[in-house]
């Protein structure tokens, strides 16, 4: 089963991209369709589920600068927008990216209108593949994904283009690819 989503407008700035809520939905559709079988092998590995439905669910909000910026600022130090923030929900445990339980609420990934617009822009990309990018960069920290330490970030970039490419979008860490 796919990941159910909840997706707000939280800005009318994203009212004239009326597919955002499309784009999200596939491009979380396509990590569940790369790792979905993943969760559920180590589900039914774990905790004896197998042949039970699994639902997971995430929010997604379609915000502003201003409010990711002051989610930044407020939770992560950082007074600055970002072109995404994941929020995790700390009550859904994760090992190595795989989540340990059924039927949970991931937790919440934010999007910035005018910074992913912007990065689009500069990269010669179409807004609905940045925005691709984007939404699964978001679901990948809510599955348990991080880049902060080398190895880790070489995993989720490897994961980002094998979806990104299962989607016909280039490589966003290409060497000539610029955000």
């Amino acid at each position: 089963m796919p990941i159910l989503l909840n997706i707000h407008h939280n800005s009318p700035l994203w009212k004239g991209c009326q597919e955002a809520p499309a784009v999200v939905q596939k491009a979380v559709d396509m990590v569940w369709e790369l790792l979905g079988s993943r969760v559920l092998d180590k589900l039914d590995y774990q905790s004896g589920l197998k042949g039970r439905p699994v639902i997971y669910e995430a929010g997604f909000v379609l915000a502003d600068d201003d409010f990711v910026q002051s989610l930044n600022r407020d939770y992560r130090n950082r007074d600055r927008p970002t072109n995404v923030l994941s929020f995790p929900n700390t009550d859904t445990p994760t090992i190595s990216g795989v989540l340990a339980e059924e039927n949970s609420e991931l937790g919440d990934v934010i999007l910035a209108f005018e910074t992913i617009s912007k990065e689009a822009e500069v990269a010669g990309l179409p807004l609905a593949d940045h925005l691709s990018h984007m939404a699964i960069h978001g679901v990948l920290h809510l599955l348990g994904y991080d880049h902060i330490r080398q190895k880790e970030a070489v995993e989720m970039e490897n994961l980002e283009r094998d979806i990104l490419l299962g989607m016909g979008i280039s490589d966003p860490y290409a060497e000539n690819f610029v955000t």
